[in-house]
């Protein structure tokens, strides 16, 4: 494991939780469409409603794709998501050099 051991993993997505950055949510697939798609549990109450045909659909086994009950899946911040797409840690982690007092490592003429 990357992190070291699973209690660093937990409080790592709890703390990206806290500062939404990261976002608990399903997966499910419609049973009208076939549409599978992550939604947020913002978006749920007894029901999901799919997002391409939006059909009203109750909570089967034949919606998700775990084992037993739903899994937890992630999504992350459309913001973050962008930043890091479009190579946004260049300029802010040479914003961050800067601030920390780093200057010397910039050469000016």
């Amino acid at each position: 494991m990357a992190l070291g051991n699973e209690n660093n993993a937990i409080e790592l997505i709890d703390d990206l939780i806290s500062k939404k950055i990261l976002y608990r949510g399903f997966i499910f697939q419609c049973k009208r469409c076939s549409n599978c798609d992550w939604y947020g549990i913002e978006e749920i109450t007894d029901a999901f409603v799919c997002k391409r045909c939006k059909a009203e659909n109750q909570y089967k086994h034949e919606n998700w794709k775990s084992p037993e009950e739903p899994k937890w899946y992630y999504g992350l911040d459309e913001v973050v998501f962008q930043a890091y797409y479009h190579n946004a840690h260049i300029p802010i982690l040479t914003l961050f050099i800067a601030q920390a007092g780093y200057k010397e490592l910039f050469i000016c003429s």
